[in-house]
């Protein structure tokens, strides 16, 4: 797992995300590690999205935090222009 930092779509700042770097790499089906790798993929993902909202809950920029906040730009401007 690893910290990787990327800039907001916007251009506007940097994002937080923890990245598994581990989903790219699955065995095939048949494979005697399939259960074993796809077992251990499914946990990191959740121990990431804990990280994840962690920052988010501590006020730090997350992928997760932009798209909260652009749906609710996104919201308030078409209110506004009904």
């Amino acid at each position: 797992m690893k910290l990787v930092i990327e800039p907001a779509p916007d251009g506007a700042g940097h994002l937080f995300r923890a990245d598994t770097h581990d989903a790219h790499c699955l065995p095939s089906p048949t494979s005697n590690e399939y259960a074993a790798v796809n077992a251990l993929i499914e946990s990191n993902g959740r121990i990431a999205n804990a990280i994840e909202t962690a920052w988010l809950n501590a006020g730090l920029p997350t992928f997760r935090g932009y798209l909260k906040a652009d749906l609710a730009r996104r919201a308030v401007s078409q209110r506004s222009s009904l």
